[in-house]
């Protein structure tokens, strides 16, 4: 439909506002389009509505419950209302779904991190990394749970790698200027 690529369009372009009519127009004519629940559910988390957010994700997923894209939106959306248990369950259907959705394993992670079940943790950054060998966040992430296992020397090669990919990130600076001081 339309309206859901014109919402889409102008979520790129940072006019949540606008996407989130669009995106309404879009259900109002069509309201069993699992896509675009998804799209309103993610420019709606966008504006930090996660209840009204959630209740799309929901929408979309009872269209379609195999739809990995979503359970991985609806466990960002989850994790931000501190529901943790909850994300982790989606994150993991995401993945038993598309085994190599790389993001949902980097964000699998970050809850395992969370919750000090850092080998677990370290598993997912590892696989969302072969998966997806140059996305800064995921070596950030890993370093960082590299150092909480007494890794150092593990980390300090991700930490570098971090800033490789993003010279300009401060935080992987200060960590791996830290590590090579101590």
């Amino acid at each position: 439909s339309n309206c859901s690529d014109l919402g889409r369009a102008r979520a790129h372009q940072g006019n949540l506002a606008e996407a989130v009519k669009h995106y309404t127009e879009a259900l109002r004519i069509r309201p069993d389009f699992a896509e675009v629940h998804n799209y309103l559910g993610c420019a709606l988390a966008q504006q930090d509505k996660l209840d009204e957010a959630i209740t799309h994700f929901g929408e979309a997923l009872r269209i379609r419950p195999d739809f990995a894209e979503v359970h991985n939106d609806l466990g960002s959306a989850l994790a931000q209302q501190d529901k943790l248990d909850e994300a982790i369950k989606h994150y993991t259907e995401a993945l038993r779904i598309k085994p190599d959705f790389f993001i949902a394993h980097n964000n699998l992670g970050i809850l395992l991190a969370l919750q000090g079940k850092h080998d677990g943790a370290i598993r997912h950054y590892t696989k969302a990394l072969r998966i997806e060998p140059d996305f800064a966040s995921t070596h950030y992430n890993l370093a960082r749970t590299l150092v909480e296992v007494d890794k150092i020397n593990e980390a300090i090669t991700h930490f570098k790698e971090t800033l490789r990919l993003r010279p300009d990130w401060v935080a992987p600076m200060n960590n791996l200027a830290w590590l090579l001081a101590t």
